[in-house]
């Protein structure tokens, strides 16, 4: 069996040490916001991109369009407060009819990216974390159109 230099294991443990200390740390955004979201800190020194609030498009910018979001809101207990405290709390998103199982339907009005991107979920309406370059989304269909181009050229 070949014996490892010990120079080469200091070296190493050097090198993955870095990662290591990261794994428990809480990483701040530092990409570009997509269009509709605005930076905002999400606790422990941390930020991210939230959506703004709107009640128009107009208000969203470039690249954004106001949409109403039908979310159910529940009490919940809140760990911030006296026993027994509760918030109202979003538990989900409203049937189709404007019910919910539990609590009350209520619409919420925020900007959200019109292209597709990585960045934005679109069935949680909500910032993936992913970072946010404008130039991937024109990359993507340009490879998208190419991708299509080659389909219709092969029927």
């Amino acid at each position: 069996m070949a014996r490892v230099p010990w120079s080469a294991l200091v070296a190493l443990v050097i090198a993955l040490a870095p990662a290591i200390v990261r794994a428990d740390a809480i990483a701040t955004y530092r990409g570009t916001c997509p269009p509709g979201l605005a930076r905002t800190f999400v606790g422990h020194g941390s930020s991210g991109c939230a959506p703004r609030a709107c009640t128009g498009t107009a208000q969203c910018g470039e690249g954004a369009r106001c949409n109403g979001l039908h979310e159910c809101w529940a009490p919940r207990a809140v760990s911030h407060g006296p026993d027994g405290m509760t918030e109202d709390t979003v538990i989900g998103f409203c049937a189709r009819d404007g019910t919910c199982a539990e609590g009350e339907c209520r619409v919420r009005r925020q900007c959200e990216p019109i292209a597709p991107t990585p960045s934005w979920d679109r069935a949680s309406h909500s910032f993936t974390g992913t970072p946010y370059h404008a130039s991937a989304a024109g990359i993507a269909a340009v490879i998208a159109l190419a991708a299509l181009a080659l389909v219709r050229r092969a029927r």
